[in-house]
């Protein structure tokens, strides 16, 4: 089973995955980069080459992802990641974001399917022909569950390099719960490679999965986020649990990463602001894996959170995370 860090936009960059792949080596197979939204006449921006250059990625595999309901699209950004030096690279139909679906891009292509299939015949042609191999992300369908039958028939009659699916409705956004007996449906009835993505926050969860699908790869997002150290061969006992000092390798860990990645912030990003708005993206997952519910430590971190919130300023910042520092 291989092992997948998903895209999540405006925080899985360059910056993060170099310093997660520093303190957690080699525990993931596969990362892929939040996805290009180019164009036909705009191309692919400075900032994503710079995102994907291999200079920036150095030291893990990674696949870049688009974004595009356009085929010269698709095929100018392709041949531009090739010309980077990817072989791979994954077409996101499962964005659920407002902004991206009224433009009929990621899940807002599943909405009418003999356009996603016209498209998709005409993107496996070209990668079949420049020697691209082409991933799918999907959602289950738009509004309504059973739309994926009609989609799972679609993407099997293409050479997907894998599949990977996201168990919820476009509409389900990320709140509402997983429709896992989809993956079953997946399983008995395609013959691609598939990749369960959903809602897996801990090793344990991982390992049920690999348990109940041994021939599908996992993705994993939000989990990685909250607990950084998931993975780690040493902690995995403990990757369910909140962290605390009774835990001295996870809580070592996550503060070697949350270091790191400070420091890399502060030197790389334009300002204080700048770099405080990418820290309380992050915390906004970080915070699970710390106790807010305990009488006294709970207290203490439920202080800390709101002070990361309120934080102004990086010695505001620096002040609130010393309190996380003592309780755990």
């Amino acid at each position: 089973m291989s092992i997948c860090f998903a895209p999540m936009e405006g925080i899985t960059g360059r910056l993060f995955r170099s310093a997660y792949e520093e303190v957690f080596p080699h525990t993931v197979d596969k990362y892929f980069a939040p996805f290009i939204a180019s164009g036909v006449t705009k191309g692919v921006a400075g900032k994503d080459l710079k995102e994907l250059s291999k200079e920036n990625n150095k030291g893990f595999f990674l696949v870049p992802q688009l974004l595009t309901n356009d085929n010269r699209d698709f095929a100018n950004t392709a041949k531009t990641l090739q010309g980077l030096g990817y072989d791979e690279i994954n077409l996101n139909l499962g964005c659920p974001s407002k902004t991206v679906v009224s433009k009929r891009r990621g899940s807002g292509m599943l909405t009418d399917t003999e356009k996603l299939d016209a498209f998709l015949e005409e993107a496996f042609s070209f990668c079949d022909q420049n020697g691209i191999k082409l991933s799918l992300k999907t959602r289950l369908g738009m509004k309504e569950e059973e739309e994926f039958v009609r989609l799972l028939s679609i993407y099997d009659r293409y050479p997907a390099h894998e599949l990977i699916i996201h168990l919820r409705l476009c509409t389900d956004y990320y709140k509402l719960p997983l429709r896992p007996k989809w993956f079953d449906y997946a399983v008995q009835n395609s013959k691609l490679k598939l990749v369960y993505n959903g809602d897996i926050k801990s090793r344990r969860e991982m390992e049920e999965i690999q348990k109940a699908y041994p021939d599908a790869d996992v993705m994993i997002g939000r989990g990685f986020l909250m607990r950084p150290w998931m993975l780690e061969e040493s902690v995995s006992g403990t990757s369910g649990e909140v962290l605390g000092r009774e835990i001295p390798e996870a809580f070592r860990k996550f503060w070697q990463f949350h270091d790191l990645l400070y420091q890399v912030y502060k030197k790389e990003m334009p300002g204080e602001r700048a770099v405080l708005f990418k820290l309380k993206e992050l915390w906004f997952y970080m915070a699970e894996s710390f106790d807010t519910t305990s009488q006294e430590r709970g207290r203490q971190n439920k202080k800390a959170m709101k002070a990361i919130k309120k934080s102004q300023h990086l010695t505001d910042y620096e002040g609130a995370i010393s309190i996380l520092r003592h309780m755990g």
